[in-house]
């Protein structure tokens, strides 16, 4: 019976399928033939390259510890030479420059930087003082113009210095002085009071001594009175401007004559005088005052009255 197509082809399946197998099977050995031969290749070309470096390295080593007698354990410097083609050690310039600091370090103890900055420094410091004294000069002294009686003697004695020294001040070749001849003196301690006076702390002393020496027995407020007085005469006209030629103007005050003006003040006598100083004025303005009950000046007894206060009488 003679088969279809159809059953021939069902018949060849088998041997097709078969056929397929052995393809697969050789080409899968084939391949692993071929994987292995380039691994073999591959191993053998990192081994030759891996003796190659470890001969390079021990080549290397025994080179320079050759040439190191000591063998001990120390931090290996790298012989690399950084000169260039000029030697900046060799150059003149630079030459000079090292002569120039080495005599400079001989002379001084310090490079040339050290001694440029330690002279800036300094600069700045005595630019500074400089500086200081100068304010310091104009803040201490003043002027003062020679009143009637002074000398120089009194004068240094007003402001707390020495004749020697106003001398110098003020450029002296002698020690005669005129009036109204106007005198550097220190101003150390002078103070400006409310009552537009700048006294010394001498004058505001002789004004003590002047209010202790009149009215030692009076009320505190007697005592400010008087102190009161000798202010309004230093700022009127008709009297000298200043304490001394106020408080020793002739005639003018009986403690100067007695003596008495030259003993210690009271306490509350420098108090009555700080308070007039201040701006307390009892007696509204008077350049006068006496004692009635034992005055009989007609001069004092002329003056127009404003006020009395203890034994004491004002007037201006």
């Amino acid at each position: 019976m003679r088969k279809t197509v159809s059953e021939q082809v069902v018949e060849l399946i088998p041997i097709i399928m078969v056929l397929l197998i052995c393809i697969n099977i050789f080409i899968f050995v084939a391949a692993a033939d071929q994987f292995t031969e380039n691994r073999t290749e591959a191993a053998g070309v990192s081994g030759v390259v891996e003796t190659a470096a470890v001969q390079d390295i021990e080549s290397i080593e025994q080179e320079y510890f050759s040439a190191v007698p000591d063998t001990s354990l120390k931090p290996l410097e790298p012989d690399i030479d950084l000169k260039p083609d000029v030697s900046l050690a060799e150059s003149d310039a630079v030459k000079d420059v090292m002569k120039e600091s080495t005599a400079v370090k001989d002379e001084f103890g310090c490079d040339a930087a050290s001694l440029e900055d330690a002279i800036a420094s300094a600069l700045v410091v005595k630019t500074k003082e400089a500086v200081n004294a100068v304010r310091t000069v104009e803040k201490q002294h003043e002027t003062y113009k020679v009143a009637k009686g002074d000398n120089l003697y009194t004068i240094a004695e007003m402001f707390g210095t020495t004749v020697a020294e106003l001398v110098e001040l003020n450029n002296l070749e002698t020690t005669t002085i005129h009036v109204n001849q106007a005198l550097v003196v220190p101003a150390d301690t002078l103070k400006e009071y409310p009552v537009g006076l700048k006294l010394t702390d001498k004058e505001v002393e002789w004004i003590a001594q002047m209010i202790h020496a009149e009215a030692r027995g009076e009320p505190y407020l007697g005592q400010v009175a008087v102190g009161a007085v000798i202010i309004n005469r230093i700022k009127s006209s008709q009297f000298p401007n200043t304490v001394r030629g106020v408080l020793f103007q002739e005639g003018a005050f009986q403690p100067i004559r007695n003596g008495s003006f030259y003993r210690p003040a009271s306490e509350q006598a420098y108090r009555a005088a700080l308070e007039a100083l201040n701006g307390n004025d009892p007696t509204n303005g008077a350049l006068f005052f006496f004692n009635p009950k034992l005055s009989n000046d007609r001069f004092m007894h002329s003056r127009t009255p404003v006020v009395t206060i203890g034994q004491h009488r004002f007037t201006y």
